[in-house]
């Protein structure tokens, strides 16, 4: 039971990394009293889902001092889509429905090709 929720784990980073997301990266400034303008701690807003892998990641934490916010620059990032991904994903979908298509006829074959074009067109 683990593994299968392991597995649905695995399956929804490996979708997301094919397809492609944003972030939003913070990066906070702070200033002490005696001190000049410097940068403490960085932190990602939107990150992947590894709490089931027992991965966390937290931003760096501040001294306890009396520190004033300077400067906030939150600026927005695009993975783009993977293409080692994709190649996982669709390797992984093809050994699932090998059977189911290995016992299509050439005429049901050259429907789904069509059908998919069409959905391709679409896109």
């Amino acid at each position: 039971m683990e593994d299968n929720k392991l597995l649905s784990t695995l399956k929804k980073v490996l979708l997301k990394k094919a397809k492609g997301y944003m972030y939003k990266e913070e990066v906070d400034e702070y200033e002490s009293a005696q001190e000049k303008p410097k940068k403490e701690s960085v932190g990602v807003s939107q990150q992947l889902d590894f709490s089931s892998l027992n991965i966390n990641f937290k931003p760096v934490s501040t001294p306890k001092k009396s520190l004033t916010l300077v400067k906030k620059k939150v600026s927005s990032h695009h993975v783009p889509p993977d293409l080692a991904a994709i190649k996982l994903l669709m390797d992984y979908f093809i050994t699932q429905n090998d059977d189911e298509l290995c016992n299509l006829s050439d005429k049901e074959l050259n429907e789904l090709k069509e059908s998919l074009i069409d959905q391709l067109k679409k896109l």
